[in-house]
């Protein structure tokens, strides 16, 4: 899926006449498509085996609701519908808690309220729950859409179902969005529940306990300063790249080639070491799984060699299709500074090497 839609975005760039691009536009929809319900399934599994487990790490809850309104912005802006969010000034932005499960039951209820809605709006508001506890908070999701029949409101949470049986040929979609949201809710200790009107739209609401943290978070001022200091100095960054696949080599390469990066090619982490040893790099990606030595083990064995001679710590992304909970963790405990889930866009792989680059050069500095 990593290439397939690497690909399409790549050839979406390049001369095409009208019918050639409808015919990439219908490829590239197809594939994300596919790609969504792939990870449905395998998040419907997990859930359903009790293999979720939850993170508490610190997150901003306003710039997590905004990320997720620019996100889902660009579908509304093509309906010519409004999308907003509003968050009560009592609620506390900094939290402990789950950002990525918080943010996927988000996506999940705001892309349906788009789905549905023709015309008018979206409106998402987050506010603290009716019981005062601290951190409890409720979020709203509601639109002016179409609306559901008072005797379907319970079962458009069953999987692979709808409200209507010609609601997937008009609309599309699993039917497994509703039915994970309200599990992920469930998992963190909430509950999620709607009330509709038919031909008036709909309102989804769930609460969720988080910790409330008060220490503040400089990430986002990093990650926003992160693609000018290192085009501002001018200097070109020596790439190590580590993937198997050849189809992922041409495509990271393609990604790449108008950024100010030299890049040197690796099929297995056995090669990706021998190389560092004898030269020097700016950043290394690196795949996790590839023969004869995969990335974990490599990175292990970089991060020893630079202990062993004494020699600065260089960045190491994993660029990997496990994107699981506690993937991210393993890599880390490895020794890479950063996990990009494939598949990965250009502008997605860019900004997380471009961060870790400046990071480093912050560091050392």
């Amino acid at each position: 899926m990593n290439a397939i839609l690497g690909m399409s975005d790549l050839l979406k760039e390049t001369q095409l006449d009208p019918t050639q691009r409808e015919y990439v536009d219908r490829c590239r929809r197809a594939g994300s498509n596919l790609l969504s319900l792939v990870n449905d399934i395998l998040d419907l599994s997990k859930i359903e085996s009790g293999r979720v487990e939850l993170e508490k790490i610190p997150f901003d809850l306003e710039d997590l609701v905004a990320k997720t309104i620019d996100l889902l912005a660009p579908r509304t802006h093509m309906k010519g519908i409004r999308l907003s969010a509003f968050i009560a000034p009592q609620v506390s932005l900094r939290l402990i808690g789950d950002p990525v499960r918080l943010q996927q039951i988000l996506v999940n209820l705001i892309g349906n309220a788009v789905k549905f809605t023709e015309r008018g709006e979206v409106v998402v508001t987050v506010m603290p729950h009716e019981n005062g506890q601290p951190g409890h908070l409720r979020f709203d999701v509601a639109d002016t859409g179409i609306g559901i029949p008072a005797s379907k409101l319970e079962t458009i949470f069953d999987n692979f179902t709808q409200a209507e049986a010609s609601t997937t040929r008009r609309f599309g979609g699993t039917g497994l969005g509703l039915g994970i949201a309200r599990k992920l809710v469930q998992c963190m200790q909430g509950s999620l529940t709607v009330r509709s009107t038919v031909g008036e739209g709909s309102t989804f609401s769930f609460d969720v306990v988080f910790v409330i943290n008060g220490q503040p978070e400089p990430l986002r001022t990093i990650v926003a300063a992160a693609p000018h200091r290192r085009e501002d100095s001018g200097a070109r960054a020596k790439l190590l790249v580590a993937e198997d696949s050849e189809d992922n080599r041409f495509l990271v390469e393609a990604y790449l080639s108008d950024q100010a990066f030299d890049l040197r090619f690796v099929e297995n982490g056995e090669e990706a070491c021998h190389l560092f040893e004898v030269e020097k790099f700016d950043l290394v990606i690196m795949d996790v799984q590839m023969p004869v030595m995969d990335g974990l083990i490599a990175t292990e064995s970089i991060r020893a060699f630079e202990r062993q001679h004494s020699r600065a710590r260089t960045p190491i992304l994993a660029l990997t299709a496990d994107a699981l909970v506690g993937d991210s963790e393993r890599s880390q405990a490895a020794g890479c500074d950063g996990h990009i889930a494939k598949p990965v866009s250009k502008e997605e792989l860019v900004s997380a090497i471009r961060g870790a680059l400046f990071h480093c050069s912050k560091s050392s500095s």
